[in-house]
């Protein structure tokens, strides 16, 4: 009688704890949909953020011109519009697109001074191996202009950056641990705003052309059979006797 009575209580019991054990079941299988769900929002906002696509860089062209006003007895570029001229060819030099366009005065009072001042723009042309060939040269009418003034102008890419400032988002009641609408939008501005050549944004450089000049030369001296080694002086060859 008291060996079924145990059996009877283990039996009990052991129905007790599969009832438990199949609520827990469920209960993990419930609690593990509503993780994934979770994680599958968390995953999306914290890692498929993209902030080159959500905030663009936007490259274009853009006209870059300074004007050279000439005086009636000048005959060279004054010292601070020299250096404005230089600057604005050593812009061109980094990043500038197509030619250079100067557009001069015809018929002006101060003729004689105008060729004299842009025969000094030339000469710093010159100085950074800017040739005629990218320079293309107009001219308008400066009859009457007490004061010719000789512009030049030229194509670049500049870098536009994205807006920043949107902060209208309570992010306390947000529970899917998404991106801030301007999440990223400051690096995009700041690296618009840094980089020295905004063509590189729209893809990288292509090759430069190869200088031959050194195969010619090797090369003509193969032919000629002539030594096609580099003359070296006497530092760079090693004294041997005065090691022993």
């Amino acid at each position: 009688m008291v060996s079924k009575i145990k059996d009877k209580r283990l039996l009990q019991t052991c129905r007790a704890v599969l009832l438990i054990s199949v609520v827990a079941l469920f209960n993990s299988a419930c609690q593990h949909g509503f993780d994934k769900r979770v994680r599958k929002d968390h995953y999306a906002g914290s890692f498929f953020g993209d902030p080159t696509t959500d905030h663009p860089i936007r490259v274009a062209k853009d006209k870059l011109a300074i004007s050279v006003p000439v005086r009636r007895h000048d005959e060279k570029l004054a010292p601070a519009k020299l250096n404005e001229v230089r600057t604005f060819l050593h812009y061109y030099r980094e990043g500038g697109v197509g030619d250079i366009k100067v557009t001069l005065p015809s018929h002006s009072r101060h003729q004689y001074a105008v060729r004299k001042v842009l025969k000094d723009i030339q000469r710093q042309m010159e100085n950074l191996s800017i040739g005629p060939e990218i320079v293309s040269v107009k001219r308008y009418s400066g009859r009457g202009d007490r004061h010719p003034v000789i512009h030049l102008s030229y194509k670049r890419y500049v870098a536009h950056g994205p807006e920043c400032g949107q902060w209208n988002e309570n992010f306390n009641e947000s529970e899917n641990n998404r991106n801030s609408p301007d999440w990223g939008c400051a690096r995009q501005r700041n690296l618009a705003a840094m980089v020295a050549n905004p063509r590189d944004l729209q893809g990288p450089r292509g090759w430069s052309p190869r200088d031959s000049r050194r195969r010619d030369v090797v090369w003509d001296k193969y032919v000629k059979g002539e030594v096609s080694s580099a003359a070296r002086s006497k530092d760079e060859r090693v004294d041997t006797k005065s090691d022993k």
